[in-house]
C-alpha cells in the first residue's frame, strides 16, 4: 500500500546529545565494562574458554559479592586474575567508546557507575521511528488543546479541580499520620486505605483522564454505531481504527558507531532556579550533536483515499503544505516549552542552554524538537497545556500526582551531562516529496 502514500523525506540532526535506548539495555559497572585512559570497553564472560567450573563458581561468587554490595574495591581485571588467570583483554567485544566529561577526577568513579545503551543495529545507533511518531503526535495534541481543543481541555481542567477537592484533604490526612509517633491497628488500616485511594488515581490518570482527552482527537468515530454497537441515535460514537495510524514514521537509517559517545550524566535537583552540585550519577550512551538521520512520514494521499479518515483538526496531514504545517505546530510546542523553564531558570542554570535551541527554533528553517532519554513530566503536551491555561489547576495536579515540596520549582530534578547540557533536541528539516502512485 505504500504507493498509495504521499512521502515526505525527512533530515533530523541532532542539536544535543541524543539517547533513544532500550529499558533493559542496563549494564553491570563491574561485570559488563570497564574503562581506561577515557574510553569505554565492553567485555564478555561468555569468552571465558574452558573453565575451571570451581575457579568459575569462586569468581561468580567474588563477582556478586561486588555488585551486590557495590563495593568495587578492586578491578575486573585483578579479579579475573586472582581467581580465573584471565587477562582481560581477552573478554574485550571490541566496542570502544569515548567517555565525555569535564573533570578527570570525579566524585564516583566511572567504574562504579551503571550504563544505560543505546538503541542499536549491529552496534549502529538509528532513532526508531515510534519515538519519532509518539513526540510529533505529542506536539499535534499540544496544538489542538490550545486552539480547537480548547473546550476539552477546560472540561479537563475541571476534572483535575473536582479530584483535587476530593483527595487533597485525604493527602493532608495521610502526612497527619505519617507524622504521629505511634498507630494504632486502625490507624494503620485507615492510612493504607488513603494510600491506596491516591495510587488509584495516579495509576489510572493516564488512561482514564489523558487517554479519554488523546482519543477525542485521534480516534475516528466509526459511522452509524457508538460504543455499544447501538444505531446512529445514540450519542456516543465508537472509535474505529486510529487516525494516528494513516500517519507512519519511519525508523531512520543507522549511522556509524563512530557517532556514539559516552556521557557522564547526572540526575541533580533544583534550588533556588539552580542546581544543587551533587547529583545522582551514571553513565550514558549517547548520540553526538550535529549527528544526521534519514526517516520519513508516510500520509495516505487523497487522491486514493477516503478524504474522511481524519478528523477535521487533522486535515492538515493531507494538506499540500503539511510540512511547513508540521514544522509550526512542533515548534510553537518546544518555544512554549522553553519558555516555562526559563521561567524556572531566568538568571542561570539551564538558561544559556535554552536560549541556543529558541536560537535554532527561530532560524525557521526546520522543526526543533525534543524525543528521548532526558525529557521530564512539563515535556508533555497535557502538563503543557494545563500549566499554560490554568496555573492553579497544574499546581493541583503534581500535588496529587507528586506531592512536590515546592511546586513553583516542578519537575523539582533534572538530568543533565557533565556540562549541564540537556539531552535530545533534533531538528527535522523537510527535504522533498514523493508523490503517491499507484
Amino acid at each position: 500500500m505504500a504507493g498509495l502514500n504521499n512521502t515526505y523525506n525527512y533530515t533530523l540532526t541532532t542539536l544535543s546529545p541524543l539517547s533513544i535506548g532500550n529499558e533493559q539495555e542496563v549494564v553491570s559497572s563491574f561485570s559488563e565494562y570497564i574503562y581506561d585512559n577515557d574510553y569505554l570497553y565492553y567485555i564478555d564472560l561468555n569468552k571465558i574458554e574452558n573453565p575451571d567450573p570451581e575457579k568459575i563458581a569462586a569468581f561468580i561468587e567474588k563477582l556478586n559479592s561486588e555488585i551486590d554490595n557495590n563495593r568495587h574495591k578492586g578491578t575486573l581485571a585483578e579479579l579475573l586474575k586472582e581467581t580465573l588467570n584471565i587477562e582481560l583483554e581477552h573478554l574485550l567485544t571490541g566496542e570502544k567508546y569515548p567517555i565525555v566529561r569535564v573533570a578527570k577526577e570525579t566524585e564516583t568513579k566511572e567504574s562504579q557507575l551503571v550504563l544505560k545503551k543505546l538503541l542499536k543495529t549491529r552496534n549502529r545507533p538509528y532513532v526508531s521511528g515510534s519515538t519519532l511518531k509518539g513526540a510529533i503526535r505529542a506536539a499535534i495534541l499540544y496544538h489542538w488543546l490550545k486552539n480547537q481543543g480548547q473546550p476539552v481541555l477546560l472540561e479537563f481542567i475541571k476534572k483535575i479541580n473536582e479530584k483535587y477537592l476530593q483527595l487533597n484533604p485525604k493527602l493532608a490526612e495521610i502526612q497527619k499520620l505519617e507524622l504521629a509517633d505511634r498507630l494504632n491497628e486502625n490507624e494503620k488500616n485507615k492510612l493504607e486505605k488513603l494510600k491506596e485511594e491516591i495510587r488509584d488515581f495516579r495509576n489510572k490518570i493516564d488512561k482514564s483522564f489523558v487517554g479519554e482527552v488523546e482519543n477525542l482527537l485521534f480516534l475516528k468515530p466509526e459511522d452509524g454505531k457508538n460504543n455499544t454497537g447501538n444505531n446512529a441515535k445514540d450519542k456516543t460514537p465508537a472509535p474505529s481504527r486510529h487516525d494516528a495510524s494513516y500517519l507512519r514514521v519511519t525508523d531512520s537509517q543507522s549511522v556509524s558507531e563512530d557517532t556514539i559517545n559516552i556521557e557522564y550524566m547526572q540526575r541533580v535537583k533544583v534550588v533556588d532556579s539552580a542546581f544543587d552540585k551533587k547529583g545522582i550519577p551514571f553513565l550514558l550512551e549517547t548520540v553526538k550533536k550535529d549527528t544526521s538521520f534519514n526517516f520519513q512520514i508516510q500520509i495516505p494521499s487523497t487522491q486514493f483515499r477516503n478524504n474522511n479518515i481524519f478528523h477535521k483538526e487533522l486535515k492538515f496531514l493531507q494538506a499540500d503544505n503539511f510540512p511547513v504545517t508540521l514544522k509550526n505546530i512542533i515548534n510553537e510546542f518546544s518555544r512554549d516549552f522553553i519558555e516555562e523553564e526559563l521561567m524556572i531558570f531566568p538568571n542561570g542554570g539551564l538558561k544559556n542552554d535554552y536560549e541556543e535551541i529558541e536560537k535554532e527554533i527561530e532560524k525557521n528553517d526546520g522543526a526543533v524538537l525534543r524525543i528521548g532519554f532526558g525529557k521530564h513530566f512539563l515535556n508533555t503536551s497535557m502538563a503543557l497545556a494545563i500549566k499554560k491555561a490554568d496555573l492553579t489547576c497544574y499546581h493541583q495536579l503534581i500535588k496529587l500526582l507528586f506531592e512536590p515540596d515546592d511546586l513553583e520549582l516542578h519537575p523539582a530534578t533534572r538530568t543533565l551531562t557533565a556540562n549541564n547540557k540537556t539531552l535530545g533536541w533534533v531538528k527535522l528539516v523537510f527535504n522533498n516529496i514523493k508523490a503517491a502512485s499507484r
